[in-house]
């Protein structure tokens, strides 16, 4: 699974381009503090994968790796009705649906976004729901992709990638959660956020290395540190 080790912003070179990438922040900024999306209803596909017994997935695209990908996934219940999973059991999946899916979980679910700005120290908070966030992304003409980094104790970690096609730029998100909590409805999602990264420099943040098995699960990369 691909993951973000660190993330590498050029360096402006002239004041100009300065003051453009911290008024393209502020208003990115401005413009989360005020987003208010709202849920949508997910039909579930007639044409999915069988992942376990109950789990199924919808192949989404994927970016860079295969393993950074917009899939979704459903799980079957005792009354034969799919729908789309949140659960601890399945946290990577349940992850996934929440930042893919425009459903009411993910706008009911909390998220502290802290932007990491372009200059050294500079960074400022925002709290917002796991469904406004990739709202106000899309609007910019972004498209999410997931990707977990590693799963252990209580904690994931991941990686999210909001990729701008038209203009050339990622949002790189580093996501934190304790998945017993959020799916027991009493937790959120922490998320460092660098914003407009070049696209081209999104490619070295990828690490295909360090394979490891989560039990029952498809595998997951554990980044380099």
């Amino acid at each position: 699974m691909a993951v973000v080790a660190a993330v590498a912003v050029p360096s402006l070179r002239g004041e100009g381009e300065v003051s453009v990438r911290s008024a393209a922040e502020d208003n990115f900024i401005a413009g989360l503090r005020v987003a208010h999306g709202e849920p949508r209803e997910v039909a579930v596909p007639d044409s999915l994968e069988l992942v376990d017994s109950v789990l199924l997935r919808l192949p989404g695209p994927y970016y860079n790796l295969r393993s950074v990908n917009a899939s979704t996934y459903y799980i079957s219940g005792a009354d034969s009705l799919t729908t789309p999973v949140f659960s601890a059991e399945y946290p990577a999946e349940s992850m996934a649906n929440l930042f893919i899916l425009p459903v009411a979980q993910a706008f009911d679910t909390p998220m502290t976004v802290t932007v990491l700005k372009h200059e050294p120290g500079e960074k400022e908070t925002v709290e917002t729901t796991v469904g406004d966030f990739v709202e106000h992304c899309r609007q910019e003409g972004c498209t999410p992709f997931w990707g977990v980094e590693k799963i252990g104790g209580e904690e994931l970690q991941g990686a999210l990638f909001l990729y701008n096609a038209a203009k050339g730029y990622d949002h790189v998100v580093k996501v934190t959660c304790r998945p017993a909590e959020l799916f027991g409805g009493e937790g959120a999602v922490a998320g460092r956020v660098s914003l407009y990264v070049p696209t081209k420099n999104v490619k070295t943040l990828f690490n295909d290395d360090n394979q490891v098995e989560c039990p029952n699960h498809e595998k997951y990369e554990v980044g380099k540190k």
